[in-house]
């Protein structure tokens, strides 16, 4: 699954190219909309995932006004984590990768859930392999 995005100037730094930390809410938009992983489904079952860690690769700069696609795999999967790489890229190349690590909590005691073999079916679409 990717997901489109047009750098907009909001994005940028002085220099007009992408900031680094938009890299971050870049990659985390392309996972949390992701069709695979359904992200409301999680919320109605009482579910929120909350950022353990995060790493970013960049390739080379991103400016304004350029077109991306952020494609999303489910790098490793536990059984209450879950590490996403995102490959953030222009029409010829790949600019950067982010690696998000989520921890699966629940919404109301904020502990550690184990994710329900239903949900973690549907990541099976965009496991990475």
């Amino acid at each position: 699954m990717s997901y489109p995005y047009t750098i907009q100037h909001v994005d940028t730094d002085g220099d007009g190219a992408v900031h680094f930390s938009r890299y971050f809410s870049l990659a985390e938009a392309a996972i949390l909309s992701d069709s695979h992983l359904d992200y409301p489904r999680w919320c109605e079952q009482g579910l929120r995932l909350v950022v353990r860690s995060t790493e970013a690769k960049y390739h080379s700069p991103l400016c304004y006004p350029a077109f991306t696609d952020t494609n999303v795999m489910a790098n490793r999967v536990g059984p209450a984590s879950i590490r996403f790489r995102t490959s953030i890229a222009t029409e010829d190349h790949v600019v950067a990768e982010v690696y998000i690590s989520f921890g699966v909590v629940n919404r109301s005691t904020g502990k550690p859930s184990v994710i329900p073999p239903e949900l973690l079916g549907r990541l099976e679409g965009i496991r990475d392999k």
